[in-house]
């Protein structure tokens, strides 16, 4: 989900390019960043969660992070 938004923004900051436009997704990036922590955090709570989060090593980007 977060990188379909990301890909997305990232072709509108490319079409649409400004440092307004770069401030703006900046902001939304580290929004997204911090909403993932949170939901993280809550998902914890869930042993069947920690069983599958720790059989796959990247829950954002596959290979990244």
């Amino acid at each position: 989900m977060y990188l379909g938004y990301i890909l997305n923004q990232l072709g509108f900051l490319l079409f649409f390019f400004s440092l307004h436009n770069v401030a703006v997704y900046t902001v939304a990036w580290i929004a997204f960043w911090l909403r993932a922590k949170e939901e993280e955090k809550f998902l914890e709570a869930d042993e069947e969660y920690r069983t599958y989060r720790e059989k796959v090593g990247y829950r954002l980007f596959s290979g990244i992070a």
